[in-house]
Protein backbone atom coordinates (compact mmCIF):
# COMPACT_ATOMS: atom_id res chain seq x y z
CA UNK A 1 0.00 0.00 0.00
CA UNK A 2 1.12 3.14 -1.01
CA UNK A 3 2.13 6.44 2.03
CA UNK A 4 -1.19 8.90 2.21
CA UNK A 5 -0.92 10.99 -0.68
CA UNK A 6 -0.42 14.93 -0.22
CA UNK A 7 0.52 16.25 -3.41
CA UNK A 8 -1.91 18.02 -5.39
CA UNK A 9 -1.54 17.36 -9.18
CA UNK A 10 -4.27 19.38 -11.08
CA UNK A 11 -5.57 17.84 -14.24
CA UNK A 12 -3.21 14.28 -13.03
CA UNK A 13 -4.40 13.35 -9.72
CA UNK A 14 -3.48 12.79 -5.93
CA UNK A 15 0.15 11.73 -5.41
CA UNK A 16 -0.01 7.99 -6.76
CA UNK A 17 -4.10 8.07 -7.39
CA UNK A 18 -4.13 8.97 -11.16
CA UNK A 19 -7.46 10.59 -13.26
CA UNK A 20 -8.85 7.93 -14.99
CA UNK A 21 -7.59 4.77 -12.83
CA UNK A 22 -10.41 2.41 -12.28
CA UNK A 23 -11.83 2.04 -8.73
CA UNK A 24 -9.92 -1.40 -8.09
CA UNK A 25 -6.29 0.38 -9.16
CA UNK A 26 -7.25 2.98 -6.39
CA UNK A 27 -8.44 0.38 -3.52
CA UNK A 28 -5.08 -1.73 -4.49
CA UNK A 29 -2.90 1.62 -4.15
CA UNK A 30 -4.74 3.14 -1.01
CA UNK A 31 -7.17 0.58 0.46
CA UNK A 32 -10.87 0.22 1.65
CA UNK A 33 -12.71 3.55 2.03
CA UNK A 34 -14.17 4.22 5.64
CA UNK A 35 -17.60 5.08 3.32
CA UNK A 36 -19.13 4.47 -0.32
CA UNK A 37 -21.68 6.39 -1.63
CA UNK A 38 -23.71 5.52 -4.98
CA UNK A 39 -24.21 8.81 -6.68
CA UNK A 40 -28.09 8.79 -7.38
CA UNK A 41 -28.96 9.82 -11.12
CA UNK A 42 -25.80 8.98 -12.63
CA UNK A 43 -24.00 6.59 -14.87
CA UNK A 44 -23.93 3.17 -13.36
CA UNK A 45 -20.96 2.51 -11.62
CA UNK A 46 -20.97 6.46 -10.65
CA UNK A 47 -19.82 6.41 -6.71
CA UNK A 48 -17.74 8.67 -4.30
CA UNK A 49 -15.00 6.76 -2.30
CA UNK A 50 -14.78 8.83 1.72
CA UNK A 51 -11.41 8.37 3.49
CA UNK A 52 -10.78 9.35 7.14
CA UNK A 53 -6.89 9.67 6.78
CA UNK A 54 -6.26 11.41 4.63
CA UNK A 55 -9.30 13.61 4.53
CA UNK A 56 -10.51 12.74 1.26
CA UNK A 57 -13.44 12.06 -1.14
CA UNK A 58 -12.36 10.34 -4.23
CA UNK A 59 -15.64 10.30 -7.27
CA UNK A 60 -15.37 7.57 -9.64
CA UNK A 61 -18.00 8.15 -13.08
CA UNK A 62 -19.41 4.77 -14.07
CA UNK A 63 -18.29 3.84 -17.82
CA UNK A 64 -18.20 0.33 -17.35
CA UNK A 65 -15.94 0.32 -14.59
CA UNK A 66 -15.99 3.36 -12.06
CA UNK A 67 -12.76 5.87 -13.36
CA UNK A 68 -11.26 8.34 -10.60
CA UNK A 69 -12.71 11.40 -12.25
CA UNK A 70 -12.46 13.92 -8.92
CA UNK A 71 -10.95 14.55 -5.67
CA UNK A 72 -11.51 16.28 -2.57
CA UNK A 73 -9.30 17.35 0.18
CA UNK A 74 -9.63 18.61 3.45
CA UNK A 75 -6.08 17.21 4.56
CA UNK A 76 -3.93 19.98 6.47
CA UNK A 77 -0.77 18.49 5.08
CA UNK A 78 -2.09 18.58 1.44
CA UNK A 79 0.64 20.06 -0.83
CA UNK A 80 0.09 22.13 -4.09
CA UNK A 81 3.47 22.91 -6.27
CA UNK A 82 5.29 22.28 -2.71
CA UNK A 83 3.64 24.61 -0.59
CA UNK A 84 1.40 23.55 2.39
CA UNK A 85 -1.99 24.44 0.41
CA UNK A 86 -4.43 24.59 3.80
CA UNK A 87 -1.57 27.17 5.12
CA UNK A 88 -1.75 29.74 2.36
CA UNK A 89 -3.83 33.01 2.20
CA UNK A 90 -6.22 33.60 -0.37
CA UNK A 91 -4.16 35.61 -2.25
CA UNK A 92 -1.21 33.13 -1.78
CA UNK A 93 -3.22 30.43 -3.62
CA UNK A 94 -4.10 33.19 -6.60
CA UNK A 95 0.04 33.83 -6.29
CA UNK A 96 0.78 30.77 -6.39
CA UNK A 97 -1.27 29.51 -9.33
CA UNK A 98 -0.56 32.53 -11.24
CA UNK A 99 2.87 31.36 -10.96
CA UNK A 100 2.43 28.03 -12.60
CA UNK A 101 0.47 29.04 -15.60
CA UNK A 102 -2.66 29.17 -13.98
CA UNK A 103 -3.49 32.80 -13.93
CA UNK A 104 -7.64 33.23 -15.03
CA UNK A 105 -9.02 32.94 -11.96
CA UNK A 106 -13.13 33.30 -10.82
CA UNK A 107 -14.64 34.00 -7.49
CA UNK A 108 -18.19 33.56 -6.69
CA UNK A 109 -20.42 33.43 -3.58
CA UNK A 110 -21.47 29.40 -2.38
CA UNK A 111 -22.89 28.32 0.95
CA UNK A 112 -22.01 31.17 3.25
CA UNK A 113 -18.25 30.90 1.65
CA UNK A 114 -16.19 32.11 -1.40
CA UNK A 115 -15.29 29.62 -4.29
CA UNK A 116 -12.27 29.98 -6.01
CA UNK A 117 -11.97 28.52 -9.63
CA UNK A 118 -9.22 28.23 -11.88
CA UNK A 119 -11.33 26.13 -14.86
CA UNK A 120 -8.12 25.98 -16.96
CA UNK A 121 -6.28 23.64 -13.96
CA UNK A 122 -9.78 22.42 -13.13
CA UNK A 123 -9.39 23.58 -9.67
CA UNK A 124 -11.87 25.02 -6.54
CA UNK A 125 -10.57 26.44 -3.44
CA UNK A 126 -13.57 26.80 -0.73
CA UNK A 127 -13.01 29.40 1.67
CA UNK A 128 -15.07 29.93 4.88
CA UNK A 129 -14.49 33.20 6.80
CA UNK A 130 -11.53 33.54 5.15
CA UNK A 131 -9.91 30.27 5.77
CA UNK A 132 -9.54 27.59 2.96
CA UNK A 133 -11.75 24.76 4.07
CA UNK A 134 -11.73 22.28 1.17
CA UNK A 135 -9.65 22.33 -2.55
CA UNK A 136 -11.37 19.81 -5.31
CA UNK A 137 -10.35 18.99 -8.57
CA UNK A 138 -10.83 16.90 -11.23
CA UNK A 139 -10.82 16.17 -15.30
CA UNK A 140 -13.22 15.61 -17.42
CA UNK A 141 -14.02 12.38 -18.83
CA UNK A 142 -15.86 11.44 -22.50
CA UNK A 143 -18.77 8.82 -23.23
CA UNK A 144 -16.13 5.92 -22.99
CA UNK A 145 -14.73 7.15 -19.46
CA UNK A 146 -11.18 8.96 -21.38
CA UNK A 147 -9.93 11.50 -19.98
CA UNK A 148 -10.44 15.06 -22.14
CA UNK A 149 -7.93 17.38 -22.19
CA UNK A 150 -9.07 21.26 -22.68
Amino acid sequence: MMPKPKDILPLKGYSQLLFGEDVDQIVQKIGEADQIDQIEGAEPGSMVLHYNNPEMALFFEGYGSSILAFIETTDNEATLFGKQVFKLRKDEIIALMAANGYDEVDSSKENGGELLSFDLAMIDFYFIKNELNAVSWGVILNDNGAILHL
